[in-house]
């Protein structure tokens, strides 16, 4: 079979959601079933045609599929025991995200604020718009529809995922509700974090803890 509604774009989401470089083939399809399970299904379906074990014949062609992706993973060529979709514990194949080189540069005051989000981050904190405005020198009546914020944000966090870590901005919130504005989803999905299709509330939940964990571990690299 070939995969005919699972694409190469929800490939490259499904890789670049994992919370480490290196992961295994169950992450990626864990993924995929549970974030575009339309498509899981449909292809799914078009298992059944092959003899055998129609989970196991629609897994495979992912594996073979993300093989032929050079720019996006490394097949590592070893395999290591996880929990499969029937909750077994299996081997499958092992890949390496492809990080890379980034490309975009900070400016100083933009690399001050990062740091400084960082270490909001590594102590598992949140900060409202107003105070990093305050530390742009931005005045603005709305914040929530101020351009030069919000650049300034999305710039931080999509360099930040050009280095292959968690998007920065996801600890930058509004006061009342304690959640970004919708800039910032709009700049998750443009960057391939987020799936077109995800929750909002899920993701931001999902993402601000993949921030705290990661710069909770990496505080001395503020």
């Amino acid at each position: 079979m070939v995969l005919a509604e699972i694409t190469d774009e929800i490939l490259r989401n499904a890789v670049q959601a994992q919370d480490a470089n290196e992961f295994d083939s169950h992450d990626v399809i864990f993924w995929i079933a549970r974030n575009r399970p339309r498509e899981y299904a449909s292809d799914l379906q078009r298992a059944l045609v092959d003899a055998g074990d129609p989970f196991m014949n629609l897994h495979s062609v992912i594996a073979q599929r993300l093989a032929a992706l050079p720019d996006l993973v490394d097949q590592l060529h070893r395999k290591r025991t996880s929990i499969s979709v029937r909750g077994e514990e299996t081997e499958c194949e092992v890949w390496r995200r492809v990080t890379q080189p980034n490309t975009l540069s900070l400016s100083p005051r933009h690399e001050q604020l990062r740091q400084h989000l960082a270490g909001v981050a590594g102590r598992r904190k949140l900060i409202h718009y107003a105070e990093v405005a305050d530390m742009l020198g931005i005045v603005a009546d709305r914040l929530d529809h101020c351009p030069e914020l919000a650049q300034s944000l999305d710039e931080i966090s999509t360099f930040e995922h050009g280095d292959g870590r968690p998007l920065l901005s996801v600890v930058v919130v509004r006061k009342e509700d304690k959640r970004p504005g919708g800039g910032f989803f709009k700049m998750a999905k443009q960057n391939g974090v987020q799936s077109p299709g995800a929750d909002d509330d899920e993701f931001y939940v999902a993402d601000l803890n993949r921030a705290w964990d990661y710069w909770e571990q990496h505080r001395d690299s503020e």
